[in-house]
């Protein structure tokens, strides 16, 4: 099982378009992950690898106390902004990662990781929560994707060239090459093997730009990684996808999902 390595500012260069143009959680599936979590005006919530704040400060009206923890100091910057803006003053923003959470003291009624597991030492991480949630808390785990679709074939064409813009040893080529074992899996082995999905269906659309804005929010296309391949990467990406776009714009089904985690009983 690979763990990626530790790079705190892997993300740096990408808050900017990692704010524009992630796809953020719909409030349906926030309002939902509230309710099965049992939170109340005392409960308290971790966001770890909060990143700009998404979750935690959409999830902060359901709790007392949220504490959002990331690695890069200019994430966080973006997530206190953010809340800032929303008027959220229950939320506290500190540098850190899953790597050592000695600073941190539970129970927390609810710990989420918003597309930010898969960067830990995942089993390693459910040890540790093992000892910082509540003994009927939840862990979940929340992501989107864009499910196969007639309306969804013009995202494997982006989602392509995205990949071939990858460089080499890009911890993702990795796991795509290897066996990568789910996130379910760990779960089911873990302390918090009660284990069920919830899900919320849409239709969003983009502009090309938008698309290249999301592309260089992404990991392995960041404009740090990209270097001069940049103005490349984004003209493969206009010639593909310019001539598909109907009225200057491309709509595609995304699931706004979350896995549920929980101790057995």
């Amino acid at each position: 099982m690979t763990t990626a390595p530790f790079e705190p500012e892997r993300f740096e260069d990408a808050v900017p378009y990692y704010l524009k143009h992630r796809v953020r959680y719909s409030d349906q599936l926030i309002e939902r992950l509230a309710i099965e979590a049992s939170l109340s005006p005392s409960a308290r919530v971790m966001d770890l690898g909060c990143g700009p704040g998404f979750i935690a400060n959409a999830i902060a009206p359901f709790a007392h106390q949220v504490i959002g923890i990331d690695p890069n100091e200019s994430m966080l910057a973006a997530a206190r902004e953010e809340a800032s803006s929303a008027g959220v003053s229950n939320v506290t923003y500190k540098l850190g990662s899953s790597f050592d959470l000695a600073f941190i003291d539970g129970p927390f009624q609810l710990v989420t990781m918003g597309r930010s597991f898969h960067w830990m030492d995942r089993a390693a991480t459910l040890k540790v929560l093992d000892g910082l949630v509540a003994k009927h808390g939840l862990v979940a785990l929340l992501w989107d994707r864009k499910p196969e679709a007639p309306e969804n074939a013009w995202w494997e064409t982006f989602k392509k060239i995205c990949r071939a813009f990858e460089p080499e040893g890009d911890v993702w080529k990795e796991h795509r090459d290897n066996d990568w074992e789910p996130h379910v899996s760990l779960l089911m082995r873990s302390a918090f093997s009660d284990v069920t999905h919830i899900g919320r269906y849409a239709h969003l659309s983009w502009t090309v730009d938008d698309l290249i804005g999301l592309a260089l929010s992404h990991s392995g296309t960041t404009s740090r990684r990209l270097g001069n391949q940049q103005d490349a990467f984004k003209r493969a990406i206009r010639e593909a996808l310019e001539p598909l776009a109907n009225g200057g714009r491309l709509t595609g089904l995304v699931e706004h999902a979350a896995t549920l985690a929980r101790r057995p009983g």
